[in-house]
């Protein structure tokens, strides 16, 4: 038992600043009910929004007694070299900066952590938590493991506008200059952001062959303590930029353009199942079109109102599809099919790995 002559000096209590420092349990509470209230808000205007969305069940019903069989197995096959490509990009993000896991561990950690994604609330921090932990499990430093995580959350996004402007570029190549004439700012915006994307993996790349000691980032950077002195929360998060582009120098550029790779095959496999699924049941859209749905179904899936954006996503690929010409019956059952590959599925095969992964950890702690 501790009493008060066992403390340290000055450890009589937490004093102003650190009071000050820590949250009042009455925010906590606050932003707890401002969370909760949202998420049922949500949920409830999925539960109102998503049957008026869909068609009549007699509809459904025709569209999946015509469907083409072959197509969806063709889409479980797409999807599943989706995950793939995910699992062979932290790997290899992880084995570059010197932490080898083997490829059915990997596959373990990233379907475990893709049922939590998109069964739980604020479902994307249990995952990375998750995965945070398994990577130190398997030798990675807390450093390690973050920027894995950090580095990969960047490259799945530089891919999605890779993905998404290659798409748009070949979608227009048919009709010369009308890119530019139909939609010019939309064009000048995405001529911007890959340029941008270019001279930043560019820097990345050179910035590795360098190999600059680890310390220069920091010390060569003192407008970086000028800034977090003038505006805390603006320099702090700019000095976590700098520290995490210090940290990327460590990765190698093949590596690196090869975790690039991944990302853009992940989304590119992704949007291809969805593809399949409207060519199995019939909806008849051009790949470039769906492409276009897919990218603004991704736009929608990182509003964090519902886990794995459930009910909006649903909504907003059957609204996507009829706007590009397809039947409600065909369009509904297509993204059936396409959410139960890409998300319903992965919940249970996902907690079941997790269940059999922490029973084969715990005898191992045992033996």
């Amino acid at each position: 038992m501790t009493t008060l002559d066992d403390r340290a000096p000055g450890a009589q209590g937490p004093g102003p600043a650190s009071r000050a420092r820590q949250p009042s349990s009455r925010k906590l509470t606050r932003r707890k009910m401002i969370r909760g209230g949202l998420l049922l808000s949500a949920v409830a205007a999925a539960a109102i929004l998503l049957p008026r969305a869909l068609p009549p069940f007699a509809a459904i019903r025709e569209a999946f007694g015509s469907a083409s069989w072959n197509w969806v197995a063709a889409a479980a096959l797409l999807q599943f070299g989706s995950i793939g490509m995910l699992i062979r990009q932290q790997r290899r993000l992880l084995g570059s900066l010197g932490v080898q896991v083997g490829l059915p561990r990997m596959a373990a950690i990233t379907y475990s952590g893709t049922a939590l994604a998109v069964s739980l609330p604020a479902g994307a921090a249990f995952s990375a938590g998750y995965a945070f932990r398994q990577f130190k499990a398997n030798g990675a430093t807390p450093r390690t493991a973050g920027l894995t995580l950090v580095l990969s959350g960047l490259l799945s996004i530089v891919g999605l506008v890779i993905v998404f402007g290659g798409g748009w570029a070949v979608a227009s190549a048919s009709r010369p200059g009308g890119l530019g004439q139909t939609h010019p700012v939309a064009a000048a915006l995405l001529l911007a952001v890959a340029l941008g994307l270019l001279v930043v993996l560019g820097r990345l790349v050179d910035r590795a062959h360098r190999r600059e000691t680890v310390g220069t980032a920091t010390d060569c950077s003192p407008w970086v303590d000028t800034l977090q002195r003038r505006h805390p929360i603006v320099g702090r998060a700019v000095r976590q930029l700098v520290t995490i582009g210090r940290d990327a120098r460590t990765v190698r550029p093949g590596d690196l353009r090869l975790a690039l790779a991944a990302s853009i095959g992940k989304w590119l496999l992704d949007g291809s199942c969805l593809y399949a699924c409207t060519l199995a049941l019939g909806v008849g859209s051009a790949f470039w079109e769906v492409l276009f749905v897919y990218f603004g179904v991704q736009v929608v899936r990182q509003i964090p109102l519902t886990p794995g954006g459930m009910g909006l996503v649903e909504v907003a690929l059957v609204a996507g599809l009829v706007s590009v010409g397809a039947a409600l019956g065909p369009a509904t059952a297509a993204m059936i099919v396409y959410r139960m590959l890409s998300c319903w599925l992965l919940i249970p095969v996902g907690f079941a790995v997790l269940f059999v992964s922490g029973k084969r950890d715990t005898k191992q702690v045992r033996g």
